[in-house]
């Protein structure tokens, strides 16, 4: 799998820190391929600004396109994304399997009981 290093994971997270951006790669990478207009469609933006968005994304190597006629077609190249993901497992701390997806249980109150509602002057029902 490929390296990441510092500056490139930098410019990816400031590339998806844009919700337009994260939104577009998002798409992209629940289809196969989708062409500009179909992305257009999607997305209540300009067609000059979805072509910068689309480009910086291209430029930083997560999609890649085609040409096709008058069509340009995008798609999402999932191992630059798997690069991204594997550089912040390796800067995070690390969590020990065990307790991955294990919530801490709250400690739990001795319930009153009905006979010492009944002496402070308790309903019990």
């Amino acid at each position: 799998m490929e390296q990441m290093n510092d500056a490139e994971a930098a410019q990816i997270g400031k590339a998806l820190g844009d919700p337009n951006r994260l939104a577009i790669y998002t798409d992209l990478a629940k289809h196969e391929e989708l062409f500009c207009g179909e992305m257009h469609c999607k997305h209540p933006i300009s067609a000059a600004t979805l072509s910068h968005h689309l480009k910086v994304l291209a430029d930083l190597g997560l999609i890649a396109y085609r040409k096709e006629g008058l069509n340009m077609y995008y798609r999402a190249i999932p191992e630059r994304f798997a690069a991204y993901l594997q550089y912040l497992a390796s800067v995070g701390p690390k969590i020990p399997s065990t307790s991955v997806g294990k919530p801490k249980r709250a400690k739990q109150r001795p319930s009153r009981s009905a006979s010492s509602a009944k002496v402070r002057g308790q309903r019990t029902s």
